[in-house]
């Protein structure tokens, strides 16, 4: 069974990355890189009727708690293999993003007829840019 000694670094780490992959989503889905305006566009959250509430606040605490979790177990993997250059993160983060993440977004459109492929785009094109900063991240810190 996979383990790992959490340390108070590692600790830190793992928040660290967990917050830079969110805050990834956040440019990721904003207007700068083009992908939040089509991404409202397909899931129906227009901006001029969007204001922030309560529940935007809990949607984005249990994202950060669901990134804090995918840094945990990116940090297991991590602690289990040598990595030795950013090519090695580069093909951990891909092998994790195609054979973890990437195949459950199409079970998602393939039950649910009205999720766009073009939003499966989007949120795995995010998903990977996500675990390959989380990997980084966690990398540098060790």
């Amino acid at each position: 069974m996979f383990s790992i000694e959490l340390t108070s670094s590692l600790i830190f780490s793992i928040i660290i990355s967990a917050l830079i992959a969110w805050l990834a989503g956040a440019i990721w889905y904003s207007p700068l890189l083009g992908f939040g305006k089509m991404w409202m566009k397909l899931t129906n959250n227009y901006e001029e009727k969007k204001k922030f509430n309560r529940k935007d606040f809990i949607k984005y605490v249990f994202g950060l708690i669901f990134l804090l979790i995918v840094s945990y177990g990116m940090a297991v993997i991590i602690d289990n293999y040598i990595l030795m250059s950013i090519v090695d993160i580069f093909k951990l983060s891909f092998f994790v993003w195609v054979t973890i993440l990437l195949p459950f977004l199409p079970l998602n459109t393939l039950y649910n007829q009205r999720l766009p492929w073009k939003l499966l785009l989007i949120d795995s094109g995010y998903h990977s840019v996500a675990i390959f900063l989380i990997a980084v991240t966690l990398i540098l810190a060790k």
